[in-house]
């Protein structure tokens, strides 16, 4: 198994925002995570970042307790994120960017190479989303950490990153990703789990899931 989470908790001001959660995702699977607001969408992506400490139960990638690893360290094991809200140098090229991170192969496959010299400051959302995806990818990862990475994109941006993303398939590669709409994450995802309240309400087959009436009460309203 890539990725196992085991009774994960974390409070915030006294309530359970991540409630005894656990999951599994395996090498090459797909999870797409749904949930409203508040669910504990944001802060399960920050303990399996890194950024946040649980307070409760284990993370374990490829068997191996990476629970107390702090955000670096967790890079360096194997987890690595793309965020909803890119934040590009401004000064820096895209090559540059990607230079940092030893990621300049990935120009062409994340369809960048004819941005290749574009500062930082002049990319549109779509582009720098791109990047930010580019970014995650050179650092080499076993579990990959999608953050509403279509929000805010046009009809046709969106179709054309998630065909993007969907390449990005590999028997290696763990990809755990969150997004608003259900069918996005249908034309990719092996699985759905819906959250709500921190907990682990309805998960399996996404058109199951999708048609699930308690994901339709929580989820769709």
């Amino acid at each position: 198994m890539m990725l196992q989470v085991a009774h994960l908790s974390r409070r915030h001001d006294g309530r359970l925002v991540v409630d005894d959660l656990s999951f599994a995702v395996k090498g090459g699977e797909w999870l797409g995570l749904i949930g409203p607001n508040g669910a504990g969408k944001s802060t399960l992506f920050d303990l399996l970042a890194g950024t946040l400490r649980a307070q409760g139960g284990r993370i374990l990638l490829q068997g191996r307790d990476v629970t107390g690893l702090g955000l670096v360290a967790r890079v360096r094991a194997g987890i690595a994120r793309a965020f909803q809200a890119p934040r590009p140098f401004a000064s820096l090229t895209v090559s540059d960017h990607l230079a940092l991170v030893g990621g300049t192969a990935l120009l062409r496959p994340l369809g960048l190479y004819d941005l290749r010299h574009r500062l930082g400051a002049d990319l549109g959302l779509a582009d720098a989303r791109r990047l930010e995806l580019a970014k995650a990818l050179a650092l080499r990862p076993k579990v990959l950490l999608l953050d509403e990475v279509l929000g805010g994109l046009s009809g046709s941006e969106r179709q054309a990153m998630i065909t993007l993303i969907a390449g990005l398939r590999r028997p290696d590669l763990a990809v755990i990703w969150v997004e608003h709409a259900i069918s996005d994450l249908c034309a990719v995802c092996d699985r759905l789990m819906l959250l709500d309240h921190g907990r682990k309400r309805v998960e399996g087959l996404p058109g199951l899931v999708a048609a699930d009436p308690l994901v339709q009460e929580i989820y769709l309203g």
